[in-house]
């Protein structure tokens, strides 16, 4: 007996070894992957092949007003990518114009101007005219990012679900799931067209892992989501040169609804875009656009559920404190 229970033991100690050297391998293999994607340059010059009569490679970026879609547009006309700009605000859109031509005048832009948040045959009917105003243009990149936590109704960002007015509800999934959706539908036939390679860049949020306060905006968000890996693969199986990359997200600074410094977690705006366009072609479907928030990924995806729940829950409680405080100040 004692001769077996040493056996015993020898044979669960070398499983044990066995197994936590398979952990740190794959703890290894993912800092590796996690260096690796981090420190590329990207691969936008695949998408800047011009026309069959030699016109130059169109980008459309959505949500373009400001924050990170502007950094976006700013990023594509650098590379030298003409760009379209999508809004709802016809000025702010001619101010991000004027500002980018003046620093990219040998760039054009064009400016298209839809409420995101208007759904059902309005909507519908709006997108019909955006694709007939730009059909003859090369697009070979569609950025999806539009959208975000803004009600119709201007109340708060944060509110318990049973307070969500009807309008806001329809406003954010219509911003957030619809819009993006039906617009890749649009401009798909373009960015096949020409049969090279083009890019489907959606944005993310780390709201979808199930946000409280946020219900119906990190469900819309989810939508994304899912719906980006489901085209990824759809473009695999159909062995098509389009590449469609979700850009996850969490705390960014420079933006309508966040304008505070940046720090270790919250980097500016404008970076943050240079950043995520760095991801494309890293092989993922769905990646963070910032370092410090694909490290934060890492660590909260490690946590029990219960804990993350917590946390999230706590910190969203903080965020809903503070936005009050905001608020009474104003």
């Amino acid at each position: 007996m004692l001769i077996k229970s040493r056996t015993m033991d020898l044979s669960l100690t070398t499983l044990l070894s066995y197994v936590g050297a398979l952990c740190i391998a794959i703890t290894i293999a993912k800092l590796l992957r996690f260096i690796e994607i981090y420190t590329r340059s990207g691969t936008l010059k695949r998408f800047q092949h011009r026309a069959k009569d030699g016109s130059m490679p169109w980008g459309v970026v959505t949500g373009a007003s400001d924050g990170i879609g502007k950094g976006y547009a700013h990023e594509l006309a650098a590379q030298g990518f003409n760009v379209v700009l999508h809004g709802r605000n016809q000025k702010k859109l001619e101010g991000v114009r004027d500002g980018l031509k003046e620093k990219f005048p040998e760039v054009e832009f064009k400016i298209v101007v839809i409420d995101a948040s208007v759904g059902g045959a309005k909507g519908i009917k709006r997108m019909e005219k955006v694709k007939n105003e730009l059909r003859e243009l090369h697009i070979t990149i569609l950025i999806n990012n539009v959208g975000g936590g803004a009600r119709v109704s201007g109340g708060d960002s944060f509110t318990c679900f049973e307070k969500d007015e009807p309008e806001d509800i329809d406003g954010l999934i219509n911003a957030n799931a619809r819009f993006p959706a039906q617009i890749t539908r649009a401009l798909l036939p373009s960015l096949l067209s020409h049969g090279k390679p083009a890019l489907i860049l959606n944005m993310l949020s780390s709201a979808s892992q199930g946000s409280p306060y946020l219900s119906i905006y990190a469900g819309s968000k989810e939508f994304i989501l899912s719906w980006t890996k489901a085209l990824a693969r759809e473009m695999r199986a159909e062995r098509r040169q389009i590449e469609v990359l979700g850009i996850m997200t969490a705390r960014v600074c420079g933006t309508v609804r966040d304008n505070g410094p940046e720090s270790f977690l919250r980097p500016r705006a404008a970076e943050f875009a240079k950043s995520a366009l760095k991801r494309v072609g890293c092989g993922e479907m769905i990646v963070e656009g910032w370092w410090s928030h694909g490290l934060m990924g890492m660590v909260t995806g490690a946590l029990p559920k219960s804990m993350f729940s917590r946390l999230l829950i706590d910190a969203l409680r903080k965020e809903i404190k503070l936005e009050r405080e905001k608020r009474k100040l104003q």
